[in-house]
């Protein structure tokens, strides 16, 4: 029987509201690789803030003791598809950085929108303030950061995303991401929302549907064979790229409008035990 590959969102999809997975959840995916599946954790969180998640689920060690003649793999797709990442081998396959000039345009733009905005320079989140907004996101994504407002003779390496955040009012948001996107800006950076509070940027030639594409091609594993799952926006390309594309019961209907089959249960529920046992 030909292996399956199966991509899951990180929030509101593999893991519970409380940021943790289940006992049952937790031996289905360990389960799932010991049968020579491959999992990968499909998030628009930083890679190091992936990885930390899958210390905390305590499945890693599960394959590093197992048969590498037998065992499946574990693989990241970071900051919305733009670092496709071995997490065994701890090494990058495949890099989408947003231009440093796009970056500080778009930096611009929401200081003049006063609007927060952040991004991520080597595992260093580099916000233009320390305000209500970087601390409600820091809660969860655990880095360290810098406030600098200009990117540009600062930092060398271009980062992968930036994501702008409003915790009182999508509708600014919705704006901010119109005026991007009718601008030249729209033609080499994609946005989209991630939940209802963050509105994410990043290469058009990036999206965790695009990494679905190039880590199948990468493992010679046919589209087919993969499964996604998800519960937000920036989960659609993923969800339509994957021969099953999954929405959690929780999902935005957005995303349960375009996918083969919605969980009866949530991400609270084991719906990924569902998932698992029904596709995989």
């Amino acid at each position: 029987m030909d292996k399956k590959i199966l991509f899951t969102d990180l929030d509101g999809t593999l893991l519970k509201d409380d940021k943790n997975i289940s006992d049952i959840t937790r031996n289905k995916i360990i389960q799932m690789l010991l049968n020579g599946n491959h999992f990968v954790l499909a998030s628009g969180r930083p890679v190091k803030s992936i990885l930390d998640v899958l210390d905390s689920i305590q499945i890693k060690a599960a394959v590093l003791n197992a048969d590498k003649s037998t065992v499946g793999g574990i693989y990241a797709t970071a900051y919305n598809g733009a670092l496709i990442y071995d997490c065994i081998a701890d090494r990058s396959i495949e890099e989408y950085r947003v231009p440093m000039d796009i970056s500080q345009q778009l930096f611009d733009m929401a200081i003049e929108a006063q609007i927060h905005i952040h991004t991520y320079i080597s595992n260093t989140i580099i916000s233009i303030a320390e305000d209500k907004e970087l601390e409600f996101y820091t809660r969860n994504v655990k880095l360290p950061f810098e406030v600098e407002t200009k990117l540009i003779g600062k930092y060398d390496l271009a980062p992968f995303k930036l994501i702008a955040i409003d915790l009182e009012d999508r509708g600014r948001l919705e704006s901010f991401r119109q005026r991007i996107e009718e601008s030249e800006l729209g033609k080499i950076i994609t946005c989209a929302f991630s939940n209802d509070n963050y509105l994410e940027f990043y290469s058009n030639k990036a999206g965790k549907g695009k990494a679905l594409i190039n880590l199948c091609k990468y493992l010679e594993i046919p589209v087919e064979n993969a499964i996604a799952a998800g519960d937000e926006e920036n989960d659609v390309s993923m969800v339509s790229a994957a021969g099953i594309g999954v929405a959690l019961a929780n999902a935005n209907p957005i995303l349960k409008n375009i996918a083969d089959y919605v969980t009866d249960n949530d991400n609270n529920h084991d719906g990924m035990v569902e998932i698992i046992d029904k596709f995989v």
